[in-house]
Parts: structure tokens; sequence; C-alpha cells
């Protein structure tokens, strides 16, 4: 699609302080996805396979992450209802396989949601749950979903 041609376009420098310069200050976006899409890229190449897959996987996270959320605060049939939402929903299907911001940023508030459930339901892993839900908030402002 064209705005993630327009992402990918903007990837072709030399360092990280050119990219930060020329790709991401030019976007006015947070810098997390072009950031994380110059180092992907460079690792496994631009194919549509390769540019599109973690956008896929952050969108099966927030799936996941959402059929728990749902399942612990009410039952599991609630959570397969909200699975079943989440397939016929325009947003989820269009926007989970673009190379943009919509999947990291919905899997990273998935994820505080659910650190926060957890560090409620489960006070023994409330350390651990407060650092998952702090670099889950760090990483959604990066992704501009804040």
């Amino acid at each position: 699609m064209q705005d993630e041609v327009s992402a990918l376009s903007r990837m072709g420098f030399d360092n990280f302080s050119a990219l930060i310069e020329g790709g991401v200050k030019a976007d006015y976006h947070p810098a997390f996805v072009q950031v994380f899409l110059y180092y992907w890229t460079t690792l496994f190449g631009t194919s549509v396979f390769a540019v599109k897959l973690p956008s896929f996987l952050c969108g099966l996270g927030t799936v996941l992450l959402s059929y728990s959320i749902a399942k612990r605060i009410y039952a599991p049939a609630s959570g397969l209802l909200v699975i079943v939402f989440m397939a016929f929903s325009q947003y989820y299907v269009m926007y989970f396989g673009l190379a943009r911001p919509y999947a990291y940023g919905a899997f990273f508030i998935a994820l505080q949601f659910y650190a926060l459930i957890r560090w409620r339901q489960q006070p023994e892993q409330r350390v651990s749950m407060i650092a998952l839900f702090i670099l889950a908030s760090v990483l959604a402002a990066w992704t501009h979903y804040f």
C-alpha cells in the first residue's frame, strides 16, 4: 500500500542518526516503527512477506492478548466472543496487515492492559507485571498510541 511504500522509502540511510534526521522527522511519527523496520529490513530484506510479518505477528499477539484479557475478566466464552468480533472487524482485518504503527500500537496497548490485569489478579507477580506495564507503555508512546 502507499502508506507502506512511503515508510519504506524513508529507510535508505547509512546510519541511525541519518535515519532519524531524514526518515523519522520527515514523517512526524514517533520513531519506533520506522527504526524497527530499518533494522528489520536490514536483516531480512524488503520482500512483501518480510516487511509485513512483524505487523501480522503483532496483530496476532493482540488477538491472543485480547482473548486472555476477556477470559481473565469474564470467562473463556467471552474470550472466544472477542476473537470472533475481532475477526470480522474491518479495523483488524485491514490494518493489522500493514507495516505501519497500527498493529504495533494495538499490541502494546493490549500488553499494558494484560499486565494491569495480571498485576491485580496475581499480586505475587507484581514486580514483573509492573516492569511489563512500563515497557509496554514506553513502546506504546514511541509508537504514538499513548
